[in-house]
């Protein structure tokens, strides 16, 4: 046990502070080598999956929602995209 954990009077020091991690924490990991090689030492039950979504395709969905708002909002005020007021 960590030598705080054991001082503490609050906690109950029946429990491991590795039983408690293994009982109420997740991890997850991509594709790292380390991640790979620890799964069973971590505990394969406490290892959600996970997925990076695309960045680059997320950055153009962003910037293509941002124009697009930016559009609405030039419309909203009573100028057109591309239209030149005389």
């Amino acid at each position: 046990m960590s030598c705080v954990w054991s001082l503490d009077k609050l906690i109950n020091q029946t429990v491991r502070l590795s039983d408690l991690f293994r009982k109420h924490m997740f991890g997850c990991f991509i594709e790292d080598q380390h991640g790979i090689d620890n799964r069973y030492a971590e505990g394969v039950d406490n290892i959600t999956w996970e997925c990076d979504y695309d960045r680059n395709a997320a950055e153009q969905l962003l910037r293509r929602r941002t124009e697009a708002m930016k559009a609405a909002r030039e419309l909203s005020r009573g100028v057109a995209v591309g239209a030149h007021p005389d």
